[in-house]
């Protein structure tokens, strides 16, 4: 949902230089965003990006639910997966646990499935009213389904490992791979004296 160029946070930066690297790797590599006006899809950074709806046409049977946005938001991702995976299927689908959108996915039997674990929902509502009882909004249910129903996980630290079986429940088959950065430091000149001198800012 964050991918850019929409104004958005970690997940959507760790998702769009992920993508990047496979598809720099030699993969064939899709992004399904659910923000954008209408649907389209485009080639950015050697990778095919699909924009779905960000409010998609909700049912009327959930119309009036607290959870129809998110249920119709997670139905319409795994609609464009499909999609795209009965074109050239697909080895591997990674989706964060942000807004449960790999939901259906984590539950389909043809695909294989790998949770990406990053700030919660909960976590963002607990800091926001720690009065509030964040376990019983919908989003939070729905996320801590999409935790249990995956076989595979990919967490960036031990400490994400525990925060979200705090949260929610333990993650299954976990993998801590932590995060890297691209090393930009040839860009720019060394200006300082290399006197010994450790500088901390």
């Amino acid at each position: 949902h964050q991918y850019p160029p929409a104004a958005g946070g970690g997940i959507g930066r760790f998702t769009a230089d992920l993508a990047a690297g496979f598809a720099a790797a030699g993969h064939d590599v899709h992004v399904i965003s659910s923000q954008g006006g209408a649907r389209a899809i485009s080639s950015e950074h050697g990778v095919w990006v699909h924009r779905v709806a960000d409010h998609p046409r909700m049912p009327e049977a959930i119309r009036y639910e607290p959870a129809g946005l998110y249920l119709s938001r997670i139905g319409l991702v795994y609609r464009e997966v499909m999609r795209a995976h009965s074109e050239k299927p697909f080895d591997i689908v990674s989706s964060p646990i942000w807004l449960a959108e790999g939901l259906l996915v984590a539950m389909e039997p043809r695909l294989t499935s790998v949770l990406s674990l990053h700030t919660s929902s909960k976590t963002l509502f607990n800091i926001a009213d720690p009065m509030k009882n964040a376990g019983k909004d919908p989003l939070t249910i729905l996320e801590a389904h999409c935790v249990s129903v995956h076989s595979h996980t990919h967490a960036n630290s031990n400490a994400a490992v525990a925060k979200v079986a705090g949260e929610y429940v333990a993650p299954n088959g976990v993998v801590v791979i932590p995060h890297g950065v691209t090393d930009e430091s040839p860009r720019f000149a060394r200006t300082r004296r290399d006197n010994g001198n450790v500088r901390v800012l």
